[in-house]
């Protein structure tokens, strides 16, 4: 009986291991990122740079949306100033662009930042074709777009946070 006992023990406790054929969950291997911290420090200073004109662009975007919405400005100097943001967001954008940077890692993070511009020119000019005849539908498509927009530039500061460590908030 003793040694029904004995094999029935080493039966139940195995090798040592609690899994037969090893370990069941293998942790995943997560590659290594490097910047060099010069490289890092140049390129926060060129996206804070830049980064200044977006706070700009929302707030003027918000007063030119609220003036056309209580009907304070006319139907043309609404268009007019929808048309100047626009330039302004292209020149920002060629900005963007100029400063994209040669590391992998880095340029990976910067996309972000791209997307959210593209995406907040798509939201004004689709803000333009609604300010002669506007519709529920156009206008969930710009606040979607401009929601959409306002998330990739958040995304962006998160994964530049991640990447040096510390919280990013331009």
């Amino acid at each position: 009986m003793r040694g029904w006992v004995a094999l029935w023990l080493l039966c139940c406790m195995g090798c040592g291991a609690s899994e037969p054929m090893g370990e069941a969950n293998p942790q995943p291997v997560v590659p290594m990122v490097s910047v060099r911290a010069t490289e890092m420090g140049a390129y926060l200073s060129e996206a804070q740079r830049t980064y200044q004109t977006v706070h700009l662009m929302t707030d003027e975007f918000t007063g030119i949306s609220q003036s056309w919405t209580l009907e304070i400005v006319s139907l043309y100097w609404t268009r007019q100033f929808t048309l100047n943001l626009l330039k302004r967001l292209r020149l920002m954008q060629k900005a963007v662009l100029a400063m994209r940077p040669s590391n992998p890692e880095l340029l990976q993070i910067h996309t972000e930042y791209e997307k959210g511009l593209e995406t907040f020119g798509l939201a004004f000019e689709a803000f333009e074709q609604q300010i002669d005849f506007p519709n529920s539908d156009g206008i969930a498509e710009v606040n979607f777009l401009i929601r959409d927009g306002n998330r990739l530039l958040e995304n962006y500061q998160i994964l530049l946070s991640n990447l040096v460590g510390t919280q990013i908030r331009f």
